[in-house]
């Protein structure tokens, strides 16, 4: 429960932030391009008015900026065959032309981006036909696709530290709630155990009682309702111990070192259940003697005890019943 408690900590915290971390560099991304498109549609623009013969390396009024020799100008007739091309420093091979002015021709809007090749063009109407400006636009798409490879490294590394620290946070958040949990647990199992013997106890004295016919009808009566309510309460105690196995063992297999090694003491058990048998004892007219081994460690949670028959480690307990009948070992 805990194990699963500290996943879907990591995942929501994960994706949290992963969400937030996504839209924030696709919105870098996005912002980018659109001023990238926008600084080459003024390049087309201010190639289509012709008003700028020399370009000028370090203007900042935006008029004649160098960026405006990277358009080429093409004057096309009404039927799409070039006229002239305009003073440019760039060239323009022959069949590529010839391929992005058939796609323009075929347009029905006023700018756009070549399918097949990186140029990014915009016509306007003149009197002899069209002018087309046209900008190469590989530089701008590399640029754009470096960005984007760059953000997806950067949004996997981040995301890779985001675990880590998700991770070393969730340990540290859960702390009190894994003391709690153990606390909780632990108190569950030691009162079942503790309740056990004086509800056997208590069961036991209730069914000689029901037994015995000296005892009148009146009395026999809450004599069951005695007997009725310890068995049930026998069966919650029962419950108890069964779910406080189950989530030892749901820890032990997710953290199979979760659970330290635990020395106990048979003796101190054997003869603590001797005296709380010993008034059943006594109403059977039966004696119960012990003879203990001296105290000593024997196996905790993570060793297997011994099973009837066999002994533990350096120990060797008996008890034995007498009475009117043979006596047996127990």
């Amino acid at each position: 429960m805990l194990a699963r408690l500290r996943r879907e900590f990591i995942a929501i915290t994960m994706l949290l932030v992963g969400l937030v971390l996504m839209g924030v560099l696709s919105m870098i991304f996005v912002s980018n391009a659109a001023t990238l498109r926008s600084v080459t549609s003024r390049i087309l623009d201010r190639a289509l008015e012709g008003s700028v013969t020399s370009a000028q390396i370090g203007d900042t009024t935006g008029e004649q900026s160098a960026e405006i020799m990277l358009a080429v100008v093409v004057e096309l007739a009404p039927d799409g065959t070039p006229i002239d091309l305009g003073d440019s420093v760039l060239a323009i091979p022959q069949d590529t032309l010839d391929d992005v002015v058939t796609e323009i021709m075929g347009s029905s809007t006023g700018e756009g981006e070549c399918a097949a090749y990186p140029i990014s063009w915009k016509r306007a109407r003149m009197p002899w036909g069209w002018r087309v400006a046209l900008v190469d636009t590989y530089s701008r798409d590399a640029a754009l696709r470096t960005q984007a490879l760059n953000q997806i490294v950067i949004f996997v590394v981040s995301m890779a530290a985001l675990f880590i620290v998700s991770y070393l946070l969730s340990g540290w958040a859960l702390r009190p709630v894994v003391r709690a949990w153990e606390q909780q647990r632990r108190f569950i199992s030691d009162a079942s155990h503790e309740l056990k013997t004086p509800l056997a106890v208590i069961l036991a004295n209730a069914q000689i009682l029901e037994r015995d016919s000296g005892v009148d009808e009146s009395a026999r009566r809450w004599v069951v309702s005695t007997r009725e309510e310890a068995t049930h309460m026998k069966e919650l105690v029962d419950d108890l111990l069964t779910l406080a196995r189950a989530d030892e063992a749901d820890d032990s297999s997710t953290t199979p070192d979760a659970q330290a090694v635990e020395e106990i003491d048979l003796t101190d058990i054997v003869s603590g259940c001797c005296l709380e048998f010993d008034a059943v004892a006594f109403e059977r007219e039966c004696t119960i003697e012990s003879s203990l081994a001296p105290p000593g460690p024997s196996p905790g949670p993570n060793r297997r005890l011994p099973s009837r028959g066999e002994d533990a480690p350096g120990q060797r307990d008996k008890v034995r019943a007498y009475g009117n009948h043979r006596p047996r070992d127990a």
